[in-house]
């Protein structure tokens, strides 16, 4: 399906929810922050007198805060700004979910420990945003 509505000519950035029928597109991949954010949020209800998910959940929406600041102050940044912030940003995604490896931190969404977490998440590439769902 996903092939069809984008055709053969599409070279963008494919802003996605987490539905499998997207991992086979070759291209640039952004994972979509409003279908994360959602995510994060079941979970925190599901645990919610858990310290540990709550902290985990409070890292990943500041971290989506930083980036989102940086973005909106730094609009005409060039690309290898853009990319400098990028890897920033991942890196301290990367540390909030640091954690999850060796704690019972449910990873029904972002499977921080084996790296799904990528730069599809914290896209700063001019053109995409990621906040649309």
């Amino acid at each position: 399906m996903v092939d069809a509505v984008l055709g053969e000519a599409f070279a963008g950035v494919l802003v996605s929810g987490f539905y499998a029928g997207y991992a086979h597109y070759p291209g640039v991949k952004q994972k979509c922050w409003t279908h994360l954010l959602r995510d994060v949020h079941d979970v925190q209800v599901a645990h919610e007198q858990d310290a540990a998910v709550q902290a985990w959940a409070a890292g990943v929406h500041d971290v989506y805060r930083q980036a989102v600041a940086w973005k909106d102050g730094h609009a005409t940044a060039g690309e290898e700004e853009r990319r400098q912030a990028e890897t920033l940003f991942m890196q301290e995604l990367q540390a909030v979910c640091a954690p999850d490896t060796e704690a019972h931190m449910p990873r029904r969404v972002l499977k921080c420990a084996d790296g799904e977490i990528s730069a599809r998440v914290v896209r700063l590439r001019a053109g995409t945003d990621g906040a649309s769902g």
